[in-house]
């Protein structure tokens, strides 16, 4: 009888702690992305939204420019949006996490038929690395894409529908949680609740031994897997970053909306000892390799081809360099100070305010 007791009420407590988990999750999520966002942050289009401002800003992008694992408007498009302080001046983020360069070109072929005025790509190095085998022809991409940003207004059925099924769906089925996955890897990729908390006790003095060795040197996964290239000064290939830029140029011009590029540096490309860790773990040789090259590469392109061009690395670097902390200890994305320092950078940004004093028309 002991046993028996003892095994029902440990599973008692297993389905306790597993809904309670879910149920958390769900507000979570919730509260940071409402009704229209779920998995992967897809969001629907109301173009009723966008019918009478003509002076819409767009930023496009992955995690970073998302402002991941914040809520979108701690993002540094939204926050920027307040330091500009003017209120005929529409920004909106459409960038999604987990995209890569050509994601993003399908986003842009979406939201270009809301007619912004500008359109800012922010380019990091997770849209750069494209293995060989995954480069596209840029005339052949996957329009069944453009579900990720349905143009239409969603049904109140269609909200409840994605509370109280998809939100569960995407937190624990498209999690793959099995057996055969790490309870690690489901909490940080997946959870909303897990990076939430995680990042609201990173400032703790107690909880500096947490931080793994792993944790401290967080691209370098990204690295080893196929960044480290652009980064040798003998040998890089970027000629299908340089064909996606034109594109999208060519795109735009057609719809007659401004495109902005904008360099979204990562910690290593704006901290030199850390990038100089990686590339020791990575048994790669220290002078072979720059930090600066992929900013350095994407702006001459950009020089030459007549597409603005925006590099906040340099201003970054002298910020980390005095002590000021940008990204987060436990993630590699920005933290709140990140993302209101890249905000007030391009608030303060000579080109980009001309840009938007030359293609927003004010009353």
């Amino acid at each position: 009888m002991k046993a028996k007791k003892f095994i029902l009420v440990s599973a008692a407590v297993i389905v306790g702690v597993i809904s309670g988990f879910l149920i958390s999750e769900i507000i979570l999520r919730f509260y940071l992305f409402g009704f229209t966002l779920h998995f992967r942050d897809n969001r629907v289009i109301d173009k009723r939204l966008f019918l009478n401002n003509k002076n819409k800003i767009f930023f496009v992008g992955d995690s970073f420019t998302q402002g991941y694992p914040f809520p979108v408007h701690q993002s540094y498009p939204i926050l920027l949006e307040d330091k500009i302080g003017n209120r005929n001046i529409k920004i909106t983020n459409f960038a999604l996490r987990s995209t890569d360069m050509y994601d993003q070109i399908n986003v842009i072929k979406q939201i270009i038929t809301l007619e912004p005025s500008i359109i800012v790509w922010g380019l990091s190095a997770n849209d750069i690395y494209i293995p060989k085998g995954q480069i596209q022809r840029l005339d052949k991409l996957d329009d069944r894409k453009s579900a990720l940003f349905p143009i239409k207004k969603e049904s109140a059925w269609h909200s409840v529908r994605r509370m109280f099924i998809l939100l569960p769906y995407d937190c624990f089925v498209r999690a793959k949680m099995s057996f055969f996955s790490t309870v690690k890897e489901i909490l940080v990729n997946y959870s909303c609740l897990y990076n939430f908390v995680r990042s609201r006790i990173v400032d703790c003095k107690g909880l500096e031994g947490l931080r793994s060795r792993g944790n401290l040197t967080a691209n370098q996964d990204i690295l080893v897997a196929g960044t480290l290239a652009y980064y040798r000064k003998d040998k890089h290939d970027f000629r299908h970053i340089f064909k996606a830029l034109k594109h999208t140029k060519y795109l735009l011009r057609r719809k007659n909306t401004e495109l902005i590029v904008l360099f979204i540096p990562e910690e290593p490309d704006v901290n030199e000892k850390l990038f100089e860790n990686n590339l020791i773990q990575a048994n790669a040789a220290l002078d072979g390799y720059d930090r600066t090259m992929p900013g350095r590469l994407i702006g001459r392109f950009c020089a030459d081809s007549h597409i603005f061009y925006i590099n906040p690395a340099d201003a970054m670097a002298r910020a980390v360099e005095s002590g000021k902390r940008l990204f987060m200890k436990f993630d590699r994305h920005y933290n709140y100070e990140g993302n209101a320092f890249l905000a007030g950078f391009l608030a303060k940004n000579g080109l980009f305010l001309s840009l938007v004093a030359k293609y927003c028309y004010f009353s």
